[in-house]
């Protein structure tokens, strides 16, 4: 029954547009022949993905896997790209906690020392950072970042969406788009270390705020399934038997792992105060802490 209703969603011009609209910006964005695709198990990485194969792209299937721990969203980017004949990669996170030590202080004191960091970006910026590390053959990255925005995935989105403000929320998003603290990270890093990706994010164009006009996030944007538009503007590659995607959740929680290793820092002697990673974060950011004793090298 999903899949006849969103027959139904695929044939309304704002799928079709959202479709036409995301290869155009991979073409226009990626002169190259082949491109690295970052790949999770949800909707937008996949709509991303399968923008590329329709505009003629040769796309190199990356996805992040946490040592000894296979997620989800491991497994289900790798059965993508086993079902399309795509070259598939994984990016493995490493667990030792010094690493995370040095990265966690490194992003407060050396790289992000201006901003305010909060626990998500602090926890998602890492997987990005070793992307950067790890995708050497490709000059160019397509991701799915942004996908949540025109949703209201967010917990304070839907506050304004349920406040009657979502026009607002939208304008400001995608106003302040190249100011977040995570698109600042992957400038900066790239600074840093020299490295030369160009990270191509079709979700977080600007032009996406007239194609989200008048639209209604909890509405037409969730029916019949979540995310229905960006599920049905690639019906034909979304219905593939192979592919399963997984609804929206923050990216280091669920079984990623990621979190519940960045909670290991409050068994260190990081954790001065409080129970939480939360307070862990905040001594590193006053300095209240040691520095780690190794640091990254540029």
């Amino acid at each position: 029954m999903k899949t006849e209703n969103l027959k139904q969603v695929a044939a309304a011009p704002r799928a079709k547009k959202l479709r036409s609209f995301i290869i155009r910006h991979i073409n226009e964005h990626v002169p190259t022949k082949k491109v690295a695709v970052l790949l999770s198990g949800g909707v937008d990485s996949h709509a991303v993905l399968f923008g590329a194969l329709e505009a003629g792209k040769t796309p190199h299937v990356y996805s992040f896997t946490l040592e000894g721990n296979i997620s989800r969203d491991f497994i289900a980017a790798r059965r993508t790209a086993d079902a399309f004949g795509l070259e598939f990669t994984p990016i493995e996170l490493p667990t030792d906690i010094e690493g995370i030590q040095e990265y966690v202080w490194q992003l407060h004191h050396n790289w992000m020392q201006e901003f305010y960091l909060s626990k998500t970006t602090i926890e998602c910026c890492w997987p990005v950072m070793h992307a950067i590390d790890n995708i050497l053959l490709e000059n160019y990255v397509l991701t799915g970042f942004g996908g949540d925005i025109p949703y209201c995935s967010a917990r304070s989105a839907k506050k304004r969406y349920l406040a009657g403000e979502f026009d607002q929320y939208m304008k400001e998003a995608y106003k302040n788009m190249d100011e977040t603290p995570q698109a600042m990270f992957r400038a900066l890093y790239m600074g840093f270390t020299g490295a030369e990706l160009k990270f191509v994010s079709p979700f977080e164009d600007r032009r996406m705020l007239k194609l989200f006009s008048k639209f209604d996030p909890f509405k037409e944007g969730n029916k019949p399934i979540q995310k229905a538009i960006s599920r049905a503007a690639f019906i034909d590659y979304f219905s593939h038997e192979e592919v399963k995607v997984y609804g929206q959740q923050p990216f280091q929680k669920g079984d990623s792992g990621i979190e519940k290793l960045f909670e290991n820092l409050t068994k260190t002697n990081w954790l001065i105060r409080g129970s939480t990673v939360k307070s862990v974060y905040n001594a590193v950011a006053r300095k209240e802490v040691e520095p780690p004793k190794k640091t990254f090298k540029n």
